[in-house]
């Protein structure tokens, strides 16, 4: 192995001192438990609704699963890499798995963050443009998003592999990414990591607007709704009540998953922008 790992300097060959595969592994086994339970409960709901699915309820699913197949996919190798005490980089020699490892980090990474991005459009077009999301956003059209998400996001993240940006190994040496280190770079590693940096940025800017935008216009849906409460009541059938009242009451559900899914996705982004 190290014959074969010549090419390698001898620092960067074996896993630093200090780190354990525990901490990796409790990570994998808390998301991948989060994942099924996930699941698992849009399923039941899926299940027990009498309505047809909505967009949210697609998207949230493509999340869901992109993100369990992301864990099931990365997680091995780190494993792996403990298990021999070998960097990825030496796991073969031409640092092969290294790259392929730095593309899924940073194509899950990125393909979760739109999908989140499309919920929150989802959420704020239903809540503040309901015309036009009865006119123009459609389950076939919604169907359509996480398929256009996946293929721009392959595309973007496996240009380091086609010479515009770089992947490089992190320390301990168990995980590789995109070249963030805007020193000794080339203009198009530079480029690249200022590109997908940018891009999470823009992303969680326009998820913190919509939310707060949808925020505000639930509240004013409230408010007209408790002072026309008395009035509905009289007026209308019991079963057209709980109909009007059900609909605010789903966006509020729809609005704290996407708000809990922001801060997760915000804490693990923000250092890469």
């Amino acid at each position: 192995m190290e014959q074969n790992c010549s090419n390698v300097p001898a620092q960067d060959r074996t896993i630093k001192k200090g780190y354990s595969v525990t901490s990796s592994a409790l990570l994998f086994s808390a998301g991948v438990l989060g994942n099924l339970i996930a699941l698992v409960i849009l399923f039941k709901h899926k299940l027990h609704s009498k309505q047809r699915l909505s967009v949210f309820y697609i998207l949230v699913t493509w999340l869901v699963v992109t993100d369990f197949f992301g864990k099931c996919l990365i997680s091995p190798v780190v494993f792996a890499s403990y298990a021999v005490n070998r960097t990825l980089l030496c796991l073969p020699a031409d640092g092969s798995l290294c790259e392929f490892f730095g593309v899924c980090m940073a194509f899950f990474g990125l393909v979760s963050m739109l999908i989140l991005l499309a919920m929150a459009l989802e959420c704020w077009l239903s809540i503040g443009q309901p015309y036009f999301y009865q006119q123009h956003v459609t389950k076939r059209k919604g169907l359509l998003v996480p398929p256009a998400i996946h293929i721009f996001c392959l595309l973007f993240c496996c240009s380091p592999l086609w010479g515009f940006g770089k992947i490089r190994q992190y320390s301990p040496g168990t995980w590789c990414f995109i070249e963030m280190n805007q020193t000794n770079t080339g203009k198009g590693t530079q480029g690249y990591s200022v590109l997908y940096a940018t891009l999470n940025a823009v992303s969680i800017c326009i998820i913190i607007v919509c939310n707060v935008t949808v925020m505000k216009n639930l509240f004013r849906m409230y408010k007209r709704q408790n002072r026309r409460k008395s009035n509905r009541s009289t007026s209308l059938p019991n079963a057209r009540v709980e109909a009007v009242q059900e609909a605010p009451a789903e966006e509020v559900d729809h609005l704290c998953l996407l708000a809990l899914m922001t801060v997760v996705f915000i804490i693990c982004s923000v250092p890469l922008t």
